[in-house]
């Protein structure tokens, strides 16, 4: 299989997305405490049992949103849930056509340093300025680094937010 680059690992692996709402996964807090069993998954009570049910938070459908998410599941190492959500609909049937499937970019993408390199940038853009599209369904982060490097772009699609690089 051809090495991709990290960008291109995200936008096909954004396309093995199974249409979802919400995230499944979230920062903790104390009004939110996560469950062990679950990593940083909000507490989700069975219907019946008197337990107040945790809302899934639509983070993709806002910019920051999405990179809070994408930074949280990237610190969590959770990177299925990294690559079902960011990677847009369309890459994602390509990786089902791809030698090794979903798993195969998972793993890649695990073994390599693209994870790491993926959240210090995440990190770096959290709060700094956004170029948007004249239609603000595409936003551009410039790498705010001395040194240049990747930029972060995100395409909204059916208002959610994926990696769009």
């Amino acid at each position: 299989m051809k090495r991709l680059n990290l960008v291109s690992i995200l936008a096909f692996a954004s396309f093995f997305f199974v249409a979802s709402v919400g995230c499944g996964t979230a920062r903790p807090s104390p009004s939110r405490p996560a469950t062990s069993a679950q990593g940083d998954a909000p507490k989700i009570a069975a219907a019946g049992s008197g337990e107040p049910k945790a809302k899934a938070k639509p983070m993709r459908e806002t910019l920051a949103g999405a990179v809070e998410l994408l930074i949280t599941l990237l610190e969590a190492k959770d990177y299925r849930t990294t690559i079902e959500q960011f990677v847009k609909p369309e890459d994602k049937l390509k990786i089902r056509g791809m030698k090794g499937g979903l798993d195969g970019v998972i793993s890649e993408f695990s073994m390599s340093e693209k994870p790491v390199k993926l959240l210090k940038l995440a990190k770096a853009i959290q709060g700094t300025p956004v170029e948007m599209s004249e239609d603000d369904n595409r936003a551009r982060y410039p790498n705010p680094s001395p040194d240049g490097g990747d930029e972060l772009i995100f395409r909204r699609i059916d208002g959610q937010w994926y990696i769009d690089n």
